[in-house]
């Protein structure tokens, strides 16, 4: 069974039609048919709320599909997601990742949160799904599988949830 750790570039595929979006329903399917086992931030609910009103400030979507879209996240996300708070201790890691890598603030967060998380789990049974170059790279040179949903191709997801 895999762990498998969606950052918010990835998770918004889900519930927004976009370029990677087929590669993480078959991702979360693999979740909510109990195969392998999905993990987000806390600070990722707050990062989703706000990549959607973006959208509705650009029009892409209506207030009527923002407030469906908010609520059909918090609803798979609680249901079938293990939720990992972002304690205060992991800001001084955060802080490590910007300084190291250059990230944003928040994708340094989730970086802390990924490094704290398999901290009880197995190395190799985790994966983190993002569509953020930088932060995918920045996992890869700290010892993490990452898959990017627009650039990974069917066979080598069936590939990876097969483990």
């Amino acid at each position: 069974m895999l762990w498998i750790f969606f950052d918010t570039s990835a998770i918004i595929k889900r519930f927004h039609k976009e370029k990677g979006t087929e590669a993480v329903d078959r991702i979360v399917s693999s979740i909510l048919e109990g195969k392998h086992r999905g993990i987000i931030s806390s600070l990722i609910i707050l990062e989703f709320v706000s990549a959607l009103r973006r959208k509705v400030s650009s029009e892409e979507i209506s207030w009527r599909e923002f407030i469906d879209t908010v609520m059909s996240f918090l609803k798979e996300s609680t249901e079938n997601f293990s939720l990992e708070a972002v304690e205060s201790n992991a800001y001084g890691d955060a802080v490590d990742f910007v300084i190291r890598y250059a990230l944003l603030a928040p994708d340094s967060i989730h970086l802390a949160s990924i490094s704290r998380t398999t901290r009880t789990l197995e190395k190799s049974k985790f994966i983190l799904v993002s569509a953020d170059k930088r932060l995918c790279e920045s996992a890869e040179r700290e010892g993490f599988r990452i898959l990017n949903p627009e650039e990974v191709t069917s066979n080598r997801i069936d590939e990876i949830l097969r483990e």
